[in-house]
């Protein structure tokens, strides 16, 4: 037996899809504001460091919660790459110097200075831009300092110090590829393999001695200087034979 065929008609097909299409434009609306959330501030970041001068590449490990960020007044404050682990101490001696009140609205960063030789840390939780290396040396190794509890022979002296970066630590990030990177994600049109410090041709990686007499910005701004995700120093002792491996250790 035959019977009628029942089909929406154009005048109800729009109505009956009204609350599905409410349903999707609903759930696109929060996908973009949370979208927004967490690249509008990256974005923000990522011009600010540009606006620095300072070049950045991927950190040669995942930036998670680490990653810099800037605070109402347009500072920058690099979290520290690694975690200091048993160093508190000097953590502390290192951060309470007495110019520390003066700070006032400068650009401020958190620095790693990583010891090789040992693979231990120091961080220092804020460093002004116009802060020398000096300036944080002194407190770190002067006088009345404790010495480094792994290093016996007193090699690490204040007047043996030499802080080292890696230049062509790797290609600098677009800006856009530097949003991605510090929203915590990975930048487009970075290979994962072969995005790293080279050791051959004009941009091959070597290190650099850091001037003591230069202010961490200065530092940050030369030529070839391209910052791994944070400020990384790494630190050893003149008139030792591990300094000289460690110089050897990058093509130069």
């Amino acid at each position: 037996m035959w019977m009628p065929c029942h089909t929406a008609s154009a005048a109800s097909l729009p109505q009956d899809l009204a609350p599905a299409r409410a349903a999707a434009d609903e759930k696109r609306r929060k996908e973009a504001e949370a979208e927004e959330r967490v690249m509008g501030p990256a974005r923000k970041l990522a011009a600010a460091l540009v606006a620095r001068g300072y070049q950045i590449t991927r950190p040669q490990v995942s930036v998670g919660s680490r990653r810099p960020y800037a605070d109402e007044d347009g500072t920058i404050h690099w979290p520290p790459s690694l975690k200091a682990a048993g160093r508190a101490a000097r953590q502390a001696r290192s951060t309470a110097r007495p110019v520390a009140a003066s700070l006032g609205a400068a650009r401020k960063h958190q620095v790693v200075l990583m010891y090789p030789e040992t693979l231990q840390q120091d961080v220092v939780e804020d460093w002004r831009d116009d802060d020398t290396l000096a300036d944080h040396l002194d407190v770190m190794f002067g006088d009345g300092a404790p010495p480094l509890p792994w290093d016996a022979a007193g090699e690490y002296s204040r007047d043996r110090v030499e802080l080292y970066y890696l230049a062509n630590a790797g290609p600098p990030l677009t800006p856009d590829q530097l949003a991605l990177a510090m929203a915590g994600r990975w930048p487009d049109g970075v290979d994962r393999d072969s995005e790293g410090p080279r050791r051959y041709g004009a941009r091959a990686a070597r290190w650099e001695r850091a001037e003591e007499g230069e202010s961490l910005r200065e530092v940050l701004l030369r030529p070839g200087h391209v910052v791994a995700g944070s400020p990384l120093f790494w630190v050893v002792a003149r008139g030792t034979e591990y300094r000289e491996r460690f110089l050897a250790s990058v093509q130069q």
